[in-house]
């Protein structure tokens, strides 16, 4: 009975207990936001300041309160992430600027700030990206959308100051980051700053819960050289050249085709950043847009990022064979009497000769035109109504040339017997009508068929001849 009565008693108390555990691990899990919510005092300090003792900020000072109060500020500002996707920003804080005069400037030997937050991150800027290079906020740069890749507006850009704040809020619509109730202390302490250019990826590097600022007099490192590949030289016309910087993520290559040096307002290629790349994998040839080598071509590129100095601008140069050219057909089997179509890349603005052989060698077809400012063209041509077998269609000239193999189709039923029961009537009508409306998709054979003056096409005017032919008025 003892027994039983002390498994009782604990079976009564187990809710209890568990109920205790549960509100543990609930305080717990909300402890490290609670805790950088609560907005801790920041210490500044390091050999590039005037002053050589460290100096505590406190956080009635950072919120404009009481003794040593610090001017207080309210502003916006526009950001883009790694994603890419872009995003307004709202604070109220404190200037860096004025958080630095207050605890007596900076030295001129200066060179960098370190950032630390209550959770451990990090970051670094030079002094120079930071302080010393104006920043904006682009109060147009949504009129493209939200991804990040689409360029905005750069018009009424104003230049902002970075700011450490006690309160923010950010979010993809103006009318909510402007709204005062949208305002929290839940990231207090972020430290906010603007774009250099409507292009820039900020947003990576807003650190929340900042308890502490070095300015720092060490050497400023340098990004590594960007890289491309495949390697420069002579290439194939339409090679595809993919830019990369030392880690493809905050670390931006820009590059120019023209010849000039590139900076930051230059085209950026790695819009996407790396630690998307498994995420965005179907989006990532079309945003982070490989450059197609058509011509001879010069590019220039270098490695912009946060905490570092530029790289050096490094130069590619690609060479492709003098009138290179590309071909594809638009079908590989094709009776006589229908069009096809030659169409395929080259030096732009260039003429493209095509000649159609059969398999005498014959020639059956010639004819030249030009490629348009892009380097591409299109032919049409209608084979031939004798031909049999495979025609071989050649383009380019000299030893730039290239072939493809066309085969001929065997016709096996007369014109405007367009379902092939051996004579022309009303379903012959009712089945032209409906490829040339392209309600049904014809075999070569109803094309050829249907298609009764050989123009290459279906339409009205052949309709009008089948029911002509299935009259008796003209003869087939």
């Amino acid at each position: 009975m003892e027994g039983s009565r002390k498994i009782g008693w604990w079976y009564r108390l187990l809710p209890i207990v568990l109920g205790v555990f549960l509100l543990a691990g609930i305080i717990d899990l909300q402890a490290p936001t609670a805790a950088f919510a609560a907005s801790e005092d920041i210490t500044i300090s390091g050999p590039g300041l005037n002053n050589t003792e460290p100096v505590t900020i406190t956080q009635a000072q950072l919120r404009g309160e009481g003794e040593g109060a610090l001017p207080q500020h309210k502003v916006l500002y526009s950001t883009i992430n790694t994603w890419p996707t872009k995003s307004w920003y709202r604070g109220e804080g404190v200037k860096l600027s004025d958080l630095f005069e207050a605890v007596g400037g900076l030295k001129p030997e200066a060179t960098m700030i370190r950032f630390t937050s209550g959770d451990g991150f990090k970051v670094t800027f030079t002094v120079q990206e930071l302080i010393d290079k104006p920043r904006y906020c682009f109060h147009n740069f949504m009129n493209t959308g939200l991804p990040g890749h689409l360029i905005g507006d750069s018009s009424g850009a104003e230049i902002v100051e970075p700011l450490i704040a006690h309160r923010s809020c950010s979010a993809q619509s103006l009318a909510d980051v402007m709204d005062e109730e949208n305002f929290s202390r839940g990231d207090a302490n972020i430290l906010l700053y603007g774009q250099r250019v409507v292009t820039q990826q900020t947003n990576a590097r807003f650190a929340k819960y900042v308890t502490e600022i070095e300015v720092l007099t060490d050497p400023v490192p340098k990004w590594g050289n960007p890289t491309v590949a495949p390697n420069p030289g002579e290439v194939p016309v339409g090679t595809m050249a993919e830019l990369h910087s030392p880690f493809n993520d905050e670390d931006k290559v820009h590059y120019t085709l023209d010849g000039s040096t590139p900076t930051i307002e230059s085209p950026m290629y790695n819009w996407i950043a790396s630690r998307w790349w498994s995420s965005r994998a179907d989006d990532l040839d079309e945003i982070n847009h490989p450059i197609e080598i058509m011509e001879d071509t010069t590019i220039k590129a270098v490695v912009i990022g946060p905490g570092r100095d530029d790289s050096d601008v490094v130069t590619f140069e690609y060479r492709v064979p003098e009138a290179a050219i590309s071909m594809e057909l638009s079908k590989n089997i094709a009776l006589p009497g229908e069009t096809v179509a030659a169409y395929g890349k080259t030096l732009p603005n260039a003429w493209v000769p095509i000649k159609i052989i059969d398999e005498a060698q014959n020639i059956v077809y010639f004819d030249t035109k030009k490629a348009d400012a892009s380097g591409d063209y299109n032919i049409d041509f209608i084979v031939p109504s004798g031909a049999s077998g495979t025609l071989t269609v050649i383009v380019g000239e000299g030893n730039n040339v290239i072939t493809r193999a066309l085969t001929v189709g065997i016709v096996t039923r007369e014109k405007a017997d367009v379902n092939g029961d051996n004579a022309v009537n009303i379903l012959d009508v009712v089945e032209a009508v409906n490829i040339a409306l392209e309600k049904i998709q014809p075999t070569l054979e109803e094309r050829y068929a249907a298609d009764v003056n050989s123009d290459g096409k279906v339409d009205v005017m052949d309709v009008v001849r089948i029911v002509n032919i299935s009259l008796g008025i003209i003869a087939s």
